[in-house]
């Protein structure tokens, strides 16, 4: 209902194609407040994208008395721009995907140990910060299997969080955790762990169990202990072994 009221502003007060435009980028604006989701730093430049796209389009086909075939072609590429940004601003698509996969297929068959070097020069066409950021999760699983625990941290460290996601943070706090807890900085440790909002979490509550064994709080630790154990027993997943965490 709000649309349409703007909508029938709009064309009161400016003539014909002036009008649809304005609302275009009134409609824009409109849905960028509304959902707090358009405003993620991952997919407000996209957004923004998408409506520049919409407005261009409208105009050419208006101005322009586009044929059919060619306002159907027009429409099509918007639509499949749309879901090219979206699946992008989620995971690395095309050849970086290839590329991060055969990385990572590297790191689980143990064949990066025979490269320190692996990750120093990170590949040109990794731009968009999705890519980076898998590629600087997978550099910092390579120092861990060379147990250079505080480089990986630094790692860990570099990735700008106000990008990620939700669960995004959550892992990225616990890998974080995880190290610091290697490192034997324990309270650094448990103030990452405060991110994590799902306590239920066996990775979250196996780290919590063994800080609290490393401070020789063995019940606490033991309570800890059997939670992840229920947790994994109800899904019938196995624990975590720590390359997981």
């Amino acid at each position: 209902m709000e649309l349409l009221d703007l909508y029938s502003f709009i064309n009161e007060h400016f003539p014909g194609i002036i009008a649809s435009s304005l609302f275009i980028v009134a409609a824009g604006v409109w849905l960028g407040v509304k959902i707090k989701q358009l405003r993620h730093p991952r997919y407000f430049a996209r957004f923004i994208t998408f409506v520049i796209l919409v407005l261009l389009i409208f105009n050419v086909i208006i101005i322009e008395s586009t044929s059919l075939p060619t306002t159907i072609m027009l429409i099509v590429l918007l639509v499949i721009y749309s879901m090219t940004a979206y699946l992008a601003s989620k995971k690395p698509i095309l050849y970086s995907k290839k590329k991060l996969e055969y990385l990572r297929s590297l790191l689980v068959k143990g064949y990066s140990l025979n490269d320190e070097r692996l990750f120093e020069k990170k590949p040109f066409y990794l731009i968009d910060y999705t890519e980076n950021y898998e590629f600087q999760k997978l550099k910092a699983e390579h120092l861990r299997a060379l147990e250079r625990f505080a480089d990986a941290y630094e790692v860990y460290q570099s990735i700008d969080d106000k990008k990620l996601f939700e669960e995004e943070i959550a892992d990225l706090s616990r890998k974080k955790a995880f190290l610091l807890y290697t490192l034997g900085d324990m309270n650094k440790a448990k103030h990452y762990l405060s991110y994590i909002k799902d306590e239920s979490e066996p990775n979250y509550l196996m780290l919590k169990a063994m800080i609290e064994e490393n401070a020789m709080n063995l019940e606490t630790a033991s309570e800890y202990w059997q939670k992840a154990l229920n947790v994994t027993s109800e899904t019938k997943e196995p624990l975590y072994t720590s390359h997981d965490i």
